[in-house]
């Protein structure tokens, strides 16, 4: 990365500095494919929600219709898999992320479940534990013995968590601008990604709806907020709702639904959760 700055920077006691992101990386050729769609087994796979992989090369996939994970060779031979719909321990229900420690440990993040912990030794998958100190955790990673959840709890999305499930630490505010606490909440558990670099212990924090990353130490120090110019998000989906005696279509940006254009143009205010009526008072419609 190179030196610069992206936009008007506050003082430090306010904002964290400004990180400069110059360069992207850019995905070429893949260099090996696990899986067709004539594959049979352990190899067919229903909706890929996360991958991870381990110190010597193995690579682990969550598979979020199947409800399991799988565990392949670095050449993309399979070697294991765990998991089946359910409650129980080494169940999965609503699996959000996986994530490795680089040694013998894999973390999966299930919004039902919790955190469970399996070990990885030799590449082959064996359910350990499960900690559920925290409600719906959306994503999950390692820092030594220490566990970084990212779920909503105390008004805090960050929480460093010892190997019993203790919570150390929490830190790191919402990525939801709206003044309601459900809101707040809301945006910050719909869809954010969380990256750990152990060697430093320093943690990368990102929504997939807004182009900002930030970046905290361990101790829950902010180090930077950084934003990816050309970052646009993953596609808008645009709906319309009967505003009044018009249809009004809305576009969910990140933040909510916003008005993003209609019949009459002019007309003052916007339909988010409610329908207007003429005089532009909002009704509870749909």
């Amino acid at each position: 990365m190179t030196a610069g700055a992206l936009g008007a920077q506050r003082p430090a006691a306010q904002q964290p500095a400004l990180a400069p992101i110059s360069q992207h990386i850019r995905a070429g050729a893949p260099v090996r494919t696990i899986g067709l769609e004539e594959d049979p087994g352990p190899l067919s796979f229903g909706l890929v929600r996360d991958v991870a992989y381990d110190g010597s090369g193995n690579i682990y996939v969550l598979d979020e219709m199947a409800q399991s994970i799988r565990s392949f060779s670095p050449t993309g031979a399979f070697l294991s898999a765990v998991g089946r719909s359910g409650r129980g321990p080494g169940d999965i229900a609503d699996p959000t992320a996986i994530s490795h420690d680089g040694r013998e440990r894999l973390y999966l993040a299930d919004q039902v479940n919790g955190i469970s912990v399996y070990s990885t030794k030799g590449g082959t998958l064996t359910y350990l534990t499960r900690i559920q100190t925290l409600e719906r955790p959306v994503s999950v990673c390692a820092i030594g013995d220490q566990i970084v959840v990212q779920a909503w709890h105390n008004d805090r999305i960050l929480h460093v968590l010892s190997a019993t499930g203790t919570v150390v630490r929490s830190f790191g505010g919402s990525f939801g601008r709206d003044t309601s606490a459900f809101m707040r909440q809301f945006v910050s558990e719909a869809g954010s990604v969380l990256s750990c670099d152990p060697e430093r212990q320093e943690i990368y924090v990102a929504h997939i709806r807004q182009n900002d990353v930030r970046k905290y130490h361990l101790s829950g120090r902010s180090l930077w907020v950084s934003a990816l110019p050309e970052y646009l998000g993953p596609k808008i989906y645009p709906r319309r709702a009967w505003c009044g005696h018009d249809v009004w279509t809305f576009q969910d940006d990140g933040y909510g639904p916003r008005h993003a254009g209609g019949a009459r143009g002019a007309r003052a205010g916007s339909c988010t959760h409610h329908d207007q009526d003429d005089d532009g008072h909002c009704d509870d419609g749909w």
